[in-house]
């Protein structure tokens, strides 16, 4: 049986704990980044009504957050969203949030953890951000906050950053009623929006999102198993063959190549038969150092690979030779 898990009052599961997640390797930081280059099955503003009738930003920020993470986790979106309705004494600032559902938070101290993070493990929280009466009052930004927000902190999404005439810049993501749906550029180290920057020490892989009951099954070996995008390390290290397998030889041999395209049943018949030149014919003599008379009696068998395609070879045995002015070689094919 699982573990008991907390369900708010609009009937959903609260987090079951922490899981643990191998260290991977920095990656190469981009130029620019949005949390849908790598995950383009996010669906970023569908929370916002959801979370809105919670007044404190810390904890929409927070949940959002964990929304956006768990699309992330479950490699689509879920359907549900998590922990939406609850609004508890101890959970209003982003780090009791994370500290209380998701085993803590981690602090992102550089301009390069926070990328890290990102490109990694999806969005953060920069739980110090704090707008100017200036900011507030921008065209641009006019719409994004309160204006009693000003001078005070407002916790936001950071969804990426890109690179703007002014230099670099994070995109914040919007919340909220007064949030216009355009991400929000805020300038690296602006609006000390790089003083406190947290994310859930939990990867969401043992969460669960709906309520129970819940039955715990290996699905590894389940047909038709979903492993959801970037989960279990499975995008870490994803490989292909160069080769398209047109010029791989798919059994032994001996080979003889024939460009087989003018030869009557190639695809289909009980055989094959050839117009061979003088030198073709030497190169099929070569083919069966006991010589084409004995490998026809033995019925030796060799592989007839199109000389345009050597994978589409078909094994045979040497039928008929005689000659009319030209060599005519026929073959009968050989069922594996």
């Amino acid at each position: 049986m699982p573990p008991p898990v907390p369900i708010d009052s609009g009937g959903r599961a609260h987090a079951a704990k922490k899981s643990t997640v191998d260290e991977m390797p920095p990656p190469e930081l981009p130029e620019h980044f949005h949390i849908t280059d790598r995950w383009g099955h996010l669906k970023l503003f569908e929370l916002e009504e959801d979370i809105v009738g919670c007044p404190h930003p810390g904890k929409r920020a927070a949940v959002t957050c964990s929304n956006i993470r768990g699309q992330i986790a479950h490699g689509r979106v879920t359907g549900e969203e998590y922990m939406v309705s609850t609004c508890e004494d101890g959970e209003f600032t982003v780090a009791a949030n994370f500290e209380k559902f998701h085993g803590g938070a981690k602090v992102l101290g550089t301009v390069d953890a926070i990328k890290t993070e990102l490109v990694t493990r999806g969005p953060v929280v920069s739980a110090s951000f704090t707008p100017t009466r200036h900011f507030v009052d921008d065209a641009n930004n006019s719409s994004a906050l309160k204006p009693s927000r000003a001078g005070s902190r407002h916790p936001m999404l950071i969804i990426g950053w890109k690179r703007t005439a002014d230099g670099e810049a994070w995109l914040l993501q919007n919340l909220g009623p007064f949030i216009p749906r355009a991400a929000v550029p805020v300038g690296f180290s602006r609006l000390r929006i790089e003083d406190e920057v947290l994310a859930p020490a939990s990867d969401f892989g043992d969460v669960y999102w709906k309520p129970g009951p819940y039955v715990h099954h290996d699905m590894s070996r389940s047909a038709g198993w979903r492993v959801g995008f970037s989960r279990l390390r499975i995008e870490d290290e994803v490989l292909a063959p160069a080769s398209d397998f047109g010029d791989v030889y798919w059994k032994p041999g001996p080979y003889f190549h024939h460009d087989m395209s003018r030869s009557a049943g190639w695809r289909g018949g009980s055989g094959v038969k050839m117009a061979m030149t003088d030198g073709q014919m030497k190169q099929l003599a070569a083919t069966f150092p006991q010589g084409l008379l004995a490998a026809g009696r033995a019925e030796t068998r060799i592989e007839l690979c199109n000389a345009k395609k050597i994978a589409e070879s078909r094994t045979a045995r040497l039928d008929e030779i005689f000659y009319d002015g030209v060599w005519k070689v026929s073959f009968k094919w050989i069922s594996d």
